[in-house]
């Protein structure tokens, strides 16, 4: 990481770290949350991975262009509304803490590539849990705001 101060680097892999760890309580607890609750908290995660995302970019000096690999990953994102699909995408991309900051100091790139994976995934998987949902009762459509997300 060099162009920054090892003072940024160590606020940046905290910053990280925070991020990574929210993210697998998330995963951890995922059965005992309300869906709408799963969505708010991975929408802010997903919002914070972005701004990494950018300075990632930045310390990497690399133009913001989608690159081949990019759009190969979103093709194989299609179909995430499914909550079964979430289960497997969100699995597949649970890394500890410590991986994450060990991949950034070591090859920064592959860990650029795994917070922009791990961003997109949870952008398509959002639609697996609803911030809202209606039911039908007594022939009339009611917030049914008391589902949990069942693994």
């Amino acid at each position: 990481m060099s162009g920054i101060s090892e003072k940024n680097i160590q606020s940046f892999k905290k910053e990280v770290g925070s991020v990574i760890s929210r993210y697998n309580d998330i995963i951890n607890n995922l059965t005992e949350m309300k869906e709408s609750r799963v969505n708010d908290l991975f929408w802010n995660i997903r919002a914070e991975l972005e701004i990494i995302i950018v300075e990632l970019k930045s310390i990497l000096q690399k133009e913001i262009l989608i690159e081949k690999w990019q759009s190969k990953f979103h093709d194989e994102l299609k179909g995430t509304r499914s909550k079964e699909k979430a289960k497997i995408l969100l699995s597949k991309y649970n890394k500890s803490e410590e991986q994450v900051l060990l991949l950034l100091s070591t090859d920064l790139e592959n860990g650029y590539k795994y917070l922009w994976k791990l961003k997109e995934v949870i952008t398509a998987i959002l639609a697996a849990f609803p911030v809202d949902k209606y039911i039908w009762v007594n022939g009339e459509l009611k917030k049914d705001s008391e589902k949990v997300f069942e693994i």
